[in-house]
């Protein structure tokens, strides 16, 4: 498998694995409209000023995900997605310790990420890669309900 930055054509391929609204929703948050169309996803993900990542087999897109920078050493993952039939496979395992051993390189010491609370698979996932829900959550997840914050330090 390969770890690479993503390209504009990777996002193509992505929005076939988003079925519905609320799947856009869950996965790209609520600045993506759906359905989704290549220039609105790829301006609103800030695909040029994100760092965005693939991982890939036999030049197959099995899972993309971005890396955020904030603060001088904060690195936050969003809109983490696997392939619909590689999932259950540990590719998601695979493709989040690239993400993390990238933003490590990135020098952040801390890396979090926004997870819907109900996404039992993805917050199991999380925690055995070191992930903890920190005892506050910051006031632009407090907000949405449906969301908590992970951290790993």
């Amino acid at each position: 498998m390969n770890f690479r930055p993503a390209i504009k054509t990777d996002l193509k391929t992505v929005m076939t694995w988003i079925p519905d609204a609320e799947s856009c929703l869950v996965w790209a948050g609520p600045k993506v409209r759906f359905p989704l169309e290549l220039e609105q996803l790829y301006q609103a993900i800030e695909f040029e000023k994100t760092r965005t990542y693939s991982l890939y087999d036999n030049r197959e897109i099995l899972a993309l995900g971005q890396i955020r920078l904030f603060e001088s050493d904060r690195g936050h993952l969003s809109r983490i997605v696997v392939k619909p039939s590689s999932r259950g496979k540990g590719i998601g395992r695979i493709f989040c310790q690239e993400l993390i051993n990238e933003a490590r390189k990135l020098n952040c010491q801390t890396i979090s990420l926004n997870v819907v609370k109900e996404n039992s698979i993805a917050i199991s996932l999380y925690t055995k890669l070191g992930f903890i829900v920190p005892s506050k959550q910051p006031d632009d997840v407090r907000i949405r309900k449906n969301i908590v914050r992970m951290e790993l330090g």
